[in-house]
Parts: C-alpha cells; sequence; structure tokens
C-alpha cells in the first residue's frame, strides 16, 4: 500500500502580471508628466503676474475668519 503524502498541494505558480505591473508603469509616467507640466504651468503664471505691470499686485489674499 502506498502512502498518499500528507494532503498539502503545492501553491500555485502565478503569473508574472507583466500586463499589469506596465500599465501601472504608463500610468505613473503619465502622472509624472502632468504633474511637472501643471507645476511649468503655474511657475509660468506667476511669474507674468508679477512681469506683467509697473504697479505693485497682491497676488495673495488672506482674510481673517471671524468665530
Amino acid at each position: 500500500m502506498k502512502q498518499k503524502g500528507t494532503g498539502r498541494r503545492a501553491p500555485a505558480k502565478r503569473k508574472s502580471g507583466r500586463a499589469g505591473k506596465l500599465t501601472l508603469a504608463i500610468v505613473t509616467c503619465c502622472n509624472l508628466i502632468l504633474s511637472v507640466t501643471l507645476h511649468l504651468l503655474r511657475r509660468q503664471e506667476v511669474l507674468h503676474a508679477i512681469e506683467g505691470d509697473e504697479d505693485v499686485k497682491l497676488l495673495l489674499t488672506e482674510k481673517k475668519r471671524v468665530k
């Protein structure tokens, strides 16, 4: 009579998930490109606002909060 082992199965081999990793890499790259582009556009707007006129411009204002 042969013994049939302990009943444990070998762990299933997982696929490497290349498609998922590639998709994640593409999305991350697009996110980086968009973030850098947005940063550069904002910087250009600020520089343009500062250099626009000889008058002094107030770029940021803060209102006091009343409780």
